[in-house]
């Protein structure tokens, strides 16, 4: 004979009585719609992707409006966008038009590391930056001619986001 749990029987009655769920009653219909609605919200599920693709346009909107106030900044002048520059086939060329996009060449900054005064264009007596050797001294205006044309006046038609392909050859001559 099987063996039966061990318990004891008390005298005691149960009655089950059934209790329809939340029909009828005002309060637990709207606590069941709540319920419901809260279920919903969570299944409009974002993937992953599309919350940091929003992410970073929105820190990318956030930098260029920092980086619109910074109208002074010489790089700012050849590259409005924080979008950025792309490269060149050769190294050596892409080293070469970012040290002149922001300025800092040998020539225009040597000053700096040696304690020198800073250098002075002989043709124009001013200070020498990128900007003057490029696209203003008098002393280039014959090669700038040559290799620009008449309409390039201004860095972003020499050094912007499509370099004129002309640039290396005009700083080779001058």
């Amino acid at each position: 004979m099987p063996s039966s749990p061990s318990y004891t029987k008390k005298k005691t009655k149960i009655k089950y009585c059934w209790i329809p769920g939340h029909a009828g009653i005002p309060g637990n219909e709207n606590s069941d719609k709540a319920a419901k609605n809260s279920n919903a919200t969570r299944e409009t599920f974002v993937p992953l992707s599309d919350a940091l693709q929003a992410v970073k346009f929105s820190q990318h909107r956030i930098w260029q409006r920092i980086w619109d106030g910074q109208t002074s900044n010489k790089l700012y002048n050849i590259q409005p966008s924080i979008k950025g520059f792309g490269n060149l086939a050769t190294r050596k060329h892409d080293i070469i038009l970012t040290r002149l996009r922001v300025g800092h060449t040998f020539l225009t900054r040597r000053h700096l590391l040696c304690s020198d005064p800073a250098p002075i264009c002989n043709m124009c007596n001013c200070i020498l930056p990128v900007k003057h050797i490029l696209c203003t001294c008098k002393n280039f205006y014959t090669q700038r001619q040559a290799h620009f044309g008449a309409h390039i006046v201004d860095l972003i038609d020499i050094l912007g986001a499509n370099p004129n392909v002309n640039a290396f050859s005009f700083l080779s001559e001058v």
